[in-house]
């Protein structure tokens, strides 16, 4: 149902505003480039077709089940795209490109997306300007559109505003009434639905923030993770008594940068300076210290209590970070779960049972 509806909305945004989608898949890409192309994107975190992706089809049986549900998808073929974006999030995404480019039957482009790993220097920027002007240039050739400095300009701006209300949204969780999972079906819809229109739904959710109201009921707790999936993860935590005080999701926190980049200037300059400044991400390679900073900094913004690292099976950049993220986090105080799913089409009791034991202890010390 949630894919229908999906494609009823690329579809309308084709017929009503001219405007085709391209695929995107995990983690990071310049999203600013596709909107002053005036194309949609529809972003491919796992296979929404409802069931868990068990055959490796041109994979390696042990690779993660993200990228085997994207393989899943674009065997389908019926994605009705002709581009697919492929950011070097790891070793496995990029693998599943080169699959992809010699696979014509799933009939997308493929255009790669390298970002540098490790810390800011300089050589990362000159590298990281040029595979941005690689990407452009691209994207012009498979889409036949031109991308002007002014429209970029403008859509760097349509996406600070974005992340402006994203940021505040995430900032003000506790007061606001609605549950986790009417407000994550919201914040999700980054994944498909044109920044104007996600503006407009994040301006709904804003203006049921209430400023000086006592934090919601409950044990507030910081995820940590890829992507907040299988579906009814967030019930499940209601039903435990905990919700989401802070949120480091690549699919949702990550993507807000630590600050806004520079206002003015070259645009291309300023997709290369925002790429630089989003949230340390084990996908990049990032200091495990920064990310670490970050996710304690979230727990004592948010009076989060415990952090969840919800890691996806065989995503070895989440899982080479948890040791030492979970060490430094303990050893600070907090209390911390490290669960890891599969991306099953529903919340298991093994899952289930795990984050109900987590809030228990949460009380006493204890580590799960």
């Amino acid at each position: 149902m949630k894919d229908q509806r999906i494609r009823a909305y690329l579809d309308a945004q084709k017929s009503e505003h001219g405007r085709p989608w391209v695929l995107a898949f995990p983690v990071l890409y310049p999203r600013e480039v596709l909107t002053a192309l005036d194309v949609n994107v529809r972003e491919v975190w796992s296979d929404a077709s409802g069931g868990l992706v068990t055959d490796p089809g041109k994979l390696q049986g042990y690779l993660c089940p993200t990228v085997r549900g994207i393989q899943a998808v674009l065997g389908r073929a019926q994605h009705g795209a002709s581009v697919a974006i492929v950011p070097h999030t790891c070793d496995s995404m990029q693998g599943l490109g080169m699959i992809a480019r010699a696979t014509p039957e799933w009939g997308v482009r493929v255009i790669t997306f390298r970002h540098p790993r490790g810390t800011d220097r300089p050589a990362a920027r000159q590298f990281l300007r040029r595979e941005l002007e690689a990407f452009i240039a691209d994207l012009q050739d498979a889409l036949g559109r031109t991308l002007e400095p002014s429209k970029l300009a403008q859509a760097i701006d349509l996406h600070r505003k974005v992340e402006r209300a994203l940021a505040n949204v995430l900032a003000h969780r506790a007061q606001l009434a609605m549950s986790d999972a009417d407000l994550y079906a919201v914040l999700r819809s980054i994944e498909w639905m044109h920044p104007s229109d996600l503006l407009a739904e994040l301006g709904k959710i804003e203006a049921q923030i209430e400023p000086g109201a006592p934090r919601r009921p409950g044990v507030g707790v910081v995820m940590s993770g890829m992507t907040p999936e299988p579906e009814g993860l967030f019930e499940t935590l209601q039903d435990v008594g905990a919700y989401v005080a802070g949120d480091d999701y690549a699919a949702i926190g990550r993507r807000i940068p630590a600050d806004e980049g520079p206002m003015d200037g070259d645009p291309i300059g300023a997709v290369v300076e925002r790429l630089l400044l989003m949230p340390p991400c084990p996908t990049r390679a990032s200091d495990s210290s920064r990310r670490i900073a970050r996710l304690r900094q979230l727990a004592q913004d948010t009076g989060a209590r415990g952090v969840v690292l919800h890691t996806v099976k065989f995503c070895e950049p989440e899982l080479f970070d948890v040791p030492i993220v979970r060490r430094a986090l303990e050893q600070s105080g907090l209390k911390v779960l490290h669960l890891e799913t599969e991306l099953e089409p529903r919340v298991t009791g093994q899952i289930a049972t795990r984050l109900e034991a987590f809030v228990e202890m949460l009380g006493n010390g204890r580590s799960a």
